[in-house]
Parts: structure tokens; C-alpha cells; sequence
């Protein structure tokens, strides 16, 4: 499922919930973005290594890969690809009923930020322009 606009911002939404995946594709409709979806961290990692997203957002449980295991991987090979360069890492919003369990296993990997469910889709959206914004800053 993919929404395709002229856009210059690329943000990849991986969930496992198809409900969820379509409300956050729509709440972006109209937005700054182009949105690019995975139901899981196996299909979400594929889609990273072939292609460059502005920010990724990520539930964390989820079936093959969890979000945990995505978002760690993500850095890995960002850490890789990125060596000697001065590129900056793609900002990650981990969306979870359950975020005060992982703050700390996300400490490490920053820039993570943490957005509890339920949770608004206008301030996610806005939340998400603003990590875009200070990235290009």
C-alpha cells in the first residue's frame, strides 16, 4: 500500500495492523510526505536497504521482525554505510502501547522518539515534519 504524491519527503510506516496503516496513510494525505508501508520489520528492513526514507515509523510488536529487532538492524547498517561520512541517521518514531518498557533499549539507538498509543494522528504527523525539519537544518 503506497500513497503517491510529488512530494520531497519519504517516510516509511511499518505496522502490522492494517487498520492502523491506513489511518496513519491517511492522515498524512496531503502532507509534505510520500508514504511507503511494511505489515512488518522483515518487509520494512528489505524496503530500507533498496530505498531512502526521511524518517521511519514503527510499531514494535509485530510478526517475522519486531520493531525492536528493525530498528536495531536500521542502525547497523546505517552505522556501516555511514562510516566517515557526515550523514545523519534517519529519525525513528517507535509507536507502542507499551513504550515506558523500552526507553532504555532505545537510549542507545537515538534518534528514537517514543509515542504512546493511542495516540493523535495530527500531532504524529506534526511530530514528523518536525523530525524532517531539524534533520535538513
Amino acid at each position: 500500500m503506497e500513497s503517491k504524491n510529488q512530494s520531497k519527503l519519504k517516510a516509511l510506516v511499518v505496522d502490522d495492523d492494517r487498520d492502523l496503516l491506513e489511518m496513519i496513510v491517511e492522515a498524512f494525505a496531503g502532507s509534505d510526505f510520500t508514504i511507503v508501508t511494511a505489515k512488518d520489520g522483515s518487509e520494512a528492513f528489505a524496503k530500507v536497504r533498496n530505498d531512502k526514507f526521511d524518517i521511519v515509523l514503527t510499531d514494535i510488536k509485530m510478526p517475522k521482525r519486531d520493531g525492536l529487532n528493525f530498528v536495531k538492524d536500521l542502525r547497523e547498517s546505517e552505522k556501516r554505510s555511514l562510516s566517515g561520512k557526515n550523514t545523519q541517521k534517519t529519525p525513528i518514531i517507535v509507536i507502542s502501547a507499551s513504550v515506558d518498557e523500552y526507553k532504555d533499549f532505545f537510549k542507545e539507538l537515538d534518534p528514537v522518539y517514543l509515542l504512546a498509543k493511542p495516540f493523535n494522528l495530527e500531532k504524529l504527523v506534526a511530530l514528523a515534519k518536525l523530525l524532517c525539519s531539524k534533520k535538513t537544518a
